[in-house]
């Protein structure tokens, strides 16, 4: 039988600053499930493109198909603006403005409890470490040592070197960080938005010669990286003047945002339409779990070519609510198999 190549391209989430991590735990989700089918791979390598590395998988399935797959990671999060630490009071009292409006905390979606949960625990953190960090910059720990009598001052003490260690913890940074990243692409603060898309196109025109090579193109998104690439997308779409850089595409989403980040944005409704009904998108499945505290089932339109699957993590409800599930996309046999297409 001939060889089919086929293209991968991953847009990741933001929750990994490391460039191909998500890249290699696709990678290793790939092999495993084809070492659990039994299923050959020949050879697993890099390559080098026109412009870009990627990993190779060269499969002999047992049918006797031979397939070429080809995992380009679009790395974005290296664009990420740092939350100022000398501008937290102004920017603190911004994020909780903008996460814990009324109008807004009204809209978050009903199809996932998990998510609920996560939002509101996220709220009450973001809270308390706006009021804990106010304290901090205050220095209020010294006042509380003049006035208060020396064996509840011992005890305030020992308060504050807890609280001060939290927020040093890199847990509560990054969740912080998390925030106010996603704060500034919504709204495109310090143009963030707008580079995010000019990375992700530039990374299209460079691959666009390629494209004709292949078979088949899948365009595979997780977590925050679905709203990169549906907004990606959608200003493809719609700039007619010039050829896109794309061949039509399946779009694979996991893990995604996109309901709760309408909710925030509503603009995104009108960018997933714009995907939907773009001939580049020829079919997209999104894959979601309800136990993943991160996400919810995207509201795709009742259209032929869209899909939903609800699919089970192998966490519990309490692993998910801390974030342990939401990659175990990566390895899921029906994420992978759609990805593969078997």
């Amino acid at each position: 039988m001939e060889t089919v190549h086929e293209l991968v391209m991953l847009i990741p989430g933001m929750a990994r600053s490391v460039r191909e991590h998500y890249a290699t735990r696709l990678s290793d989700g790939i092999e495993g499930f084809l070492e659990t089918h039994h299923e050959s791979v020949e050879s697993f390598h890099r390559v080098g493109g026109e412009g870009s590395d990627r990993t190779r998988f060269d499969i002999r399935l047992r049918n006797g198909q031979h397939k070429i797959i080809d995992i380009l990671e679009i790395f974005w999060n290296d664009l990420r603006p740092p939350l100022d630490s000398s501008s937290v009071p102004f920017l603190g009292s911004l994020l909780l403005r903008y996460w814990l409006s009324l109008r807004h905390w009204r809209a978050i979606p009903p199809t996932s409890r998990s998510l609920q949960r996560a939002f509101c625990f996220g709220a009450l953190f973001l809270v308390v470490w706006y009021l804990l960090t106010l304290l901090a910059l205050i220095q209020i720990a010294q006042l509380f040592s003049l006035i208060l009598p020396s064996h509840v001052e011992n005890v305030a003490g020992w308060l504050w070197v807890g609280v001060t260690s939290l927020l040093a913890s890199g847990f509560v940074t990054s969740n912080i960080d998390g925030s106010y990243a996603a704060y500034c692409y919504l709204n495109n603060r310090g143009g963030f938005c707008d580079r995010v898309r000019r990375r992700v196109v530039n990374a299209f025109w460079e691959i666009s010669p390629q494209l004709a090579g292949y078979e088949r193109i899948t365009l595979l998104a997780h977590s925050f990286g679905s709203a990169v690439a549906v907004d990606a997308v959608a200003r493809i779409a719609v700039d007619t003047d010039v050829a896109p850089p794309l061949l039509p595409f399946d779009f694979v989403t996991a893990g995604s945002p996109l309901e709760f980040l309408m909710s925030r944005e509503p603009v995104y409704e009108q960018r997933i339409q714009r995907c939907i009904t773009s001939a580049l998108v020829r079919r997209w499945i999104d894959f979601y779990a309800l136990t993943d505290s991160l996400c919810s089932k995207v509201p795709l339109a009742d259209e032929p070519k869209c899909s939903h699957e609800g699919i089970e993590l192998g966490y519990s409800e309490f692993e998910a609510f801390l974030g342990l599930a939401h990659d175990a996309y990566f390895e899921h046999p029906r994420v992978l198999e759609a990805v593969l297409a078997l």
